[in-house]
């Protein structure tokens, strides 16, 4: 498999967020990307061979991002209302870690909010860890600050359920 990453690209990585490869390092003879997240002050080493398995992908295009943005308005997939299976769910679309699965996370929980009721403290930790992802990733696309990427996340949810964004702790 070619290897289509390098150093100084900027990465998403579903366990982290974010991130921008900093240098290809060997250990125990295999190709690790040394990645640092800066939202969260940290660096990672994930193996450069199997990227595709464990969800380490370049960021989108901002062309990419507005079909995100047009899937965010359209109809949320009804999520279940047992807490446990919900988990099952959102942790199964966090781990895929595309830009789509992920702002799909955060509409499929404010419908849910909105329709079925209150969210589970497991829920508003998935909804935030959502947020933050696609802050960082939007952030990187359009080369914004982190307080512009987060206006333009809370103006998504705003405009799409015509209520306030919720800010969960």
């Amino acid at each position: 498999m070619v290897n289509l990453l390098k150093g100084g690209d900027s990465v998403f990585y579903p366990f982290h967020g974010t991130g921008t490869i900093e240098s290809t390092e060997y250990m125990r003879e295999r190709e690790y990307f040394k990645i640092f997240f800066p939202f969260k002050k940290l660096h990672v080493f994930v193996p450069s061979q199997n990227e595709n398995q464990n969800g380490l992908r370049p960021i989108i295009s901002l062309e990419q991002l507005e079909q995100v943005k047009l899937d965010f308005y359209d109809n949320g997939v009804p999520l279940p209302s047992s807490v446990s299976e919900r988990s099952k769910v959102l942790d199964s679309k966090m781990k895929l870690g595309t830009t789509l699965e992920i702002s799909q996370i955060i509409r499929d929980l404010m419908h849910f909010h909105t329709t079925d009721g209150r969210l589970s403290q497991s829920d508003k930790k998935v909804y935030k860890n959502a947020e933050e992802f696609l802050i960082g990733e939007i952030q990187e696309i359009k080369n914004i600050s982190y307080d512009q990427a987060s206006s333009d996340v809370k103006s998504l949810v705003e405009n799409r359920f015509k209520i306030d964004a919720p800010t969960f702790r």
